[in-house]
């Protein structure tokens, strides 16, 4: 149940942690959601009170986008719809353009137009809505917003691409005009409310995502499954077999012609380093053996023979004859352990293996019959 407890724990961790990087919005607007209803609007300027327009109303391709004085004139209502995307496109009513940025190097990218609509991301925008209930245009190409120039109040002036810094030139008041509509240029006309559900606002979360973040979220999750999986098969087909079990049968080793008769039964323990001491002050020890030559422990462990990571371990639990697991003593200072003519300080055992330490005679069974 520890081991259990201390990977769900880890499993929790490691989810949040990717949930706060995917899903924190990597735009430049922080404080603000996202807009869910689309339709027809007119749009006001927060800071000039002036409207987006089309300059002279004009139909033709390239006719740049002004901000104008609020009338009747239809190059003033726009039309917002969702793309295939979950982003959003702003189209002229009268004329079925797109309000898009000219892609021009020359000019920094920095003229908003209008253009047939092709669904090229210059053409795609993100929408916020900001704690005042302005919203904020954000380019999914540039990452740069739909502004005016800071001081400009003249009807007729340029609207224009932006770094965002958060002032009211940069922010604009929805007005709403006639029925909520959701149809996207280029698609047949679709006249009814938009339906909001958490499944719509998970799709259009993860469109908000870049392609590096849909990389790193992509080896995030195979990497996470691939360890995930590992800590799993370890804990239910490596652990149980660390388990130390057998007995281990003493006695004094000026007794060495007699048969065993004491023994440590180390299978009802279920541990996986069984602690046997000399010394009865030791509390931690499993097991205590009196008449020891010297004070110090005894301790029986199984470790896998290559000590991997658990995560592979539990991947190599399908081969045990490359991983195997074997039982291991060692003696703590100042102990030593004899077998026959060879001392060590610690040494792997097997069913039936002897040796001698401190002064006591021992046998280890495994299985015994």
């Amino acid at each position: 149940m520890k081991y259990i407890f201390k990977l769900t724990l880890f499993l929790v961790f490691s989810l949040t942690i990717f949930s706060i990087y995917i899903f924190s919005d990597n735009q430049i607007v922080k404080a603000e959601d996202r807009i869910t209803i689309s339709g027809l609007y007119r749009i006001e300027n927060v800071y000039s009170k002036l409207y987006l327009d089309i300059e002279d109303g004009s139909n033709a391709v390239g006719a740049l986008a002004i901000q104008a004085q609020g009338s009747d004139n239809s190059s003033q209502i726009f039309k917002i719809s969702k793309d295939t995307s979950l982003r959003y496109i702003i189209s002229i009513e009268k004329n079925l353009k797109v309000i898009e940025i000219k892609v021009n190097p020359d000019d920094e990218l920095s003229i908003i137009q209008q253009g047939e609509f092709s669904g090229d991301f210059n053409q795609v925008w993100d929408i916020r809505v900001l704690s005042d209930d302005s919203v904020v245009f954000i380019n999914y190409l540039t990452n740069e917003v739909i502004g005016i120039d800071e001081g400009e109040l003249n009807s007729g002036s340029f609207v224009k691409a932006q770094e965002y810094v958060g002032t009211d030139n940069q922010k604009w008041i929805l007005e709403p005009v006639g029925e909520i509509i959701t149809n996207n240029p280029g698609t047949e006309n679709i006249s009814k409310t938009e339906s909001i559900g958490i499944l719509q606002n998970i799709n259009s979360t993860l469109s908000d995502l870049s392609l590096i973040q849909i990389i790193i979220g992509v080896i995030f999750i195979f990497v996470f499954l691939f360890f995930a999986l590992g800590q799993l098969l370890y804990g239910f087909r490596i652990k149980p077999r660390l388990i130390v079990k057998g007995k281990l049968f003493y006695k004094p080793l000026t007794r060495e012609d007699e048969k065993f008769i004491n023994y440590l039964d180390f299978k009802r323990k279920r541990h996986q380093r069984i602690v046997i001491s000399f010394d009865q002050q030791y509390k931690k020890a499993d097991f205590y053996i009196g008449g020891g030559l010297q004070d110090f422990q005894l301790i029986f462990e199984k470790v896998s023979e290559m000590n991997l990571p658990h995560f592979l371990e539990g991947y190599r639990s399908f081969n045990k004859d490359k991983n195997p697991i074997k039982i291991r003593v060692t003696a703590t200072e100042p102990g030593i352990l004899n077998f026959g003519e060879f001392v060590y300080s610690k040494h792997f055992i097997v069913d039936g293996s002897k040796f001698n330490s401190g002064g006591i005679l021992f046998r280890y069974v495994e299985n015994e019959k």
